[in-house]
């Protein structure tokens, strides 16, 4: 396996201490994930720093504050006006001459004030993956999926370029017992993706898409499993899409099993508002054509028995 370096960048100024928190609860997930698929090869820096061990597990810090400052004191506005009366006046200091060096840049401050940033490097190519950043998403990370969406998609690459059917598996194991999706398409278009293990994803995410274009719920359930148990983007919404489906079929059900125990009225009344939602949702199985036809022969039977009348 290659050598892995996961950096991880935060502010360590005053109100950076959401940062600091962040980067321990990050360390945390890496470190679940890689030793899941047994990836033993890796390092972890903090700051530039080498972090030996790991941090105690805890929650990701609550996004709309920060816990560990301390309340702020309640002033009376009364005896703030009179500290302000009672305050000599400022005399304005005057300008500072401007010196040469006023005119070259700034030196870069590492770490940067309010940043947080997780990138994970290859040893062996030199390739960088942002895993997370701040500057990008404009928020800390609320969840370990919020690290894990990139890690996976970075290490299910280099499991399709060196064909490393066994890690791909484990992650595969891994994304379903935490329930963490990747976008799968977006990773078989990669050029490292063009391998055995890849064409193997890329059919079966054809298929998966295909079965969802023809609206039958049995089919998006016989191609919702990909190889090696990758959980994908596109399959959360195959699976949503099947769910709605088959909601529709139910009630579908419902009406047609009315229609044939012989409540005709009652079985119509119900299939007929059904028929926007069906067309709407794209439904398409041999049990919905089966209704429509009993529709269409008891609405004419109807219709030429009131003529008759």
């Amino acid at each position: 396996m290659s050598g892995l370096v996961i950096e991880i960048e935060h502010g360590v100024d005053d109100g950076d201490s959401l940062c600091g928190i962040c980067s321990e609860c990050a360390q945390v997930a890496i470190g679940e994930l890689l030793d899941h698929v047994r990836w033993k090869n890796y390092r972890v820096m903090v700051n530039r720093k080498l972090v030996k061990g790991r941090p105690e597990p805890r929650p990701w810090p609550c996004t709309g504050g920060n816990p560990q400052s301390p309340p702020a004191r309640s002033r009376s506005p009364v005896l703030d006006s009179r500290r302000k009366a009672a305050a000599p006046a400022e005399t304005p200091a005057p300008p500072a001459a401007r010196s040469f060096s006023a005119w070259q840049p700034s030196k870069f401050k590492y770490p940067r004030r309010g940043a947080f940033e997780v990138n994970v490097y290859d040893e062996s190519t030199g390739a960088c993956t942002v895993l997370f950043s701040k500057y990008k998403e404009h928020r800390i990370p609320k969840h370990n999926n919020d690290i894990w969406h990139s890690l996976v998609a970075c290490l299910m690459l280099w499991c399709m370029e060196h064909s490393a059917s066994d890690v791909l598996n484990k992650l595969g194991e891994f994304c379903h017992k935490h329930r963490t999706y990747v976008n799968l398409r977006q990773i078989l278009d990669r050029d490292k993706a063009k391998s055995s293990l890849g064409e193997q994803l890329a059919e079966a995410l054809d298929d998966l898409e295909a079965a969802v274009a023809t609206g039958n719920p049995v089919r998006i359930r016989e191609k919702l499993t990909l190889p090696f148990g990758v959980r994908s983007a596109e399959g959360a919404k195959a699976e949503e899409r099947m769910h709605d489906l088959k909601a529709v079929l139910e009630k579908v059900r419902v009406a047609v099993a009315k229609i044939d125990k012989g409540y005709v009225k009652l079985g119509l009344e119900e299939f007929e508002p059904l028929i926007q939602d069906i067309n709407a949702i794209g439904l398409q199985t041999p049990e919905v054509e089966d209704a429509f036809r009993k529709f269409q022969s008891h609405r004419s039977k109807g219709a030429e028995t009131s003529r008759q009348n």
